[in-house]
């Protein structure tokens, strides 16, 4: 999900409403009419639902106690994931999400959520140390982001109504996590927004330094112009959203930016209509009878993973396992989901690929990344991408805020984990600055000149 575009109060209800899409659907065998009552549980999200009748209502367990999360889940507000039910377990599959989420039936819900004793309350010690419980139990990286979590508890003593948001900020942005994040009506604090200004930054003049997320968007929606007009001649195409343009270079070598992996149609429609896109982009290169490809990856911020996937089964021309993932739960990680890529259409793409990246290439549009960048026939070009792959995982205080958090841990073949360290090029002379002070004055993009000298 793009941490740069959207609202983070929406944005969060947004991921939220993915991660538990999947409660709404049921076979046509159930009569629902019966007033029954049901329990299930998901250790990877600490979730418990509760099901009586067609009403839902979901629960957020860590080892603090029992926060509501939803009351009412009307499935009318929601749509996408098949629930299946199999004896004593749940199986969600969603073709936006990569890989199934799993419930367990539960005989006792009082063994993980007391429902006599759902916490709901301002008070600032007891909220913190819900949102550190949160972390210790479900937040897989504190090692690999150098963060010591039990320190943060002295912090528990510091904590009263004025100051709360101001500690847990804190004890966040060391982790530099652009998952990370604590929302409400009134807050929008994300671990990760200052580092990714700071690493844009390092590679412009202070005159030309970015200040803000919007200056940033606004300097992004400016390069694109910039390249449609001096690269590709105006003479591009693009899906009714602007999220994918396409177009020639030179004669041989085409172009695909990739803007976005979401915002293509209603979520009902988004990966058909993806699809269709696909389609029409192969058409069009198959066409133009180029054999060479550059793949613009720099300002995408993410979306939904069974779109990267979508698009990259594009190139592909067999079945291939792309990548493993497994979540963090209280006493350890779960057992690991391969992910496989499957080539879809009538035409593949098997020529020279250069995906270009950059810092701002986050989520679902490194998942991309990851599937395509052992092929042979593919080059990195650019900057590390974001290192932040991880599905967001979001529970809620007892005073009501959402927080979210990174909780699974997505590895490629090889068993290489590239959370908070990006995937980038594997030769030094591809290592290409997104946006530097030189490229304005001298009003080219590096990152497509040097494209243009390996396919060339």
């Amino acid at each position: 999900m793009s941490f740069l575009k959207l609202n983070y109060f929406l944005r969060f209800i947004l991921l939220f409403v993915f991660a538990i899409l999947f409660l709404f659907s049921c076979s046509d065998d159930d009569d629902m009419s019966i007033e029954t009552t049901d329990f299930w549980y998901t250790p990877e999200k600490g979730y418990v639902l509760e099901r009586r009748g067609n009403n839902y209502k979901l629960y957020g367990t860590s080892t603090s106690g029992c926060v509501l999360i939803d009351n009412d889940l009307r499935s009318e507000n929601y749509a996408g994931i098949a629930f299946n039910e199999f004896g004593d377990q749940l199986i969600g599959s969603s073709e936006l999400l990569a890989g199934n989420i799993n419930f367990n039936r539960l005989i006792n819900v009082d063994e993980y959520c007391d429902l006599n004793m759902l916490a709901q309350t301002n008070d600032p010690e007891v909220n913190f140390q819900y949102f550190w419980d949160i972390f210790n139990d479900y937040y897989a990286f504190f090692e690999l982001r150098n963060v010591n979590w039990q320190d943060k508890l002295a912090l528990k003593t510091t904590v009263n109504p004025n100051t709360l948001y101001d500690v847990l900020e804190r004890m966040i942005l060391p982790l530099q996590d652009g998952h990370v994040s604590i929302v409400n009506e009134d807050l929008d604090i994300n671990s990760n927004r200052a580092h990714l200004l700071e690493i844009i930054n390092s590679n412009l003049s202070p005159n030309d330094h970015i200040e803000t997320t919007d200056a940033l968007i606004s300097i992004l929606n400016q390069r694109i112009s910039f390249i449609n007009s001096t690269y590709l001649n105006n003479a591009t195409n693009s899906d009714s959203n602007g999220n994918m343009v396409w177009g020639l270079l030179t004669e041989d070598v085409g172009y695909f930016n990739v803007i976005s992996m979401e915002g293509y149609a209603a979520i009902d429609k988004e990966l058909s209509t993806v699809d269709d896109l696909m389609t029409e982009i192969m058409q069009d290169v198959a066409a133009a009878n180029v054999d060479k490809l550059v793949i613009d990856l720099r300002f995408n911020t993410g979306g939904h993973d069974g779109v990267s996937l979508e698009i990259a089964s594009r190139f592909v021309t067999s079945t291939r396992n792309v990548f493993t993932k497994k979540a963090k739960i209280k006493n350890g990680f779960t057992d690991k989901q391969t992910i496989s890529l499957v080539p879809k259409g009538d035409y593949q793409f098997t020529g020279d690929i250069v995906l270009l990246t950059s810092p701002v290439t986050a989520s679902a549009a490194e998942i991309f990344v990851l599937c395509l960048k052992d092929l042979p026939n593919v080059t990195i070009v650019g900057q590390n991408t974001n290192g932040a792959f991880s599905e967001i995982l979001t529970h809620r205080l007892p005073n009501g805020t959402f927080i979210g958090l990174s909780n699974q841990i997505y590895a490629d073949n090889a068993g290489n984990v590239f959370e908070g360290i990006g995937i980038g090029p594997v030769q030094e002379e591809n290592e290409i600055p997104f946006l530097s002070s030189p490229d304005f004055i001298n009003s080219i993009d590096s990152g497509i000149e040097r494209s243009l000298a390996i396919l060339e």
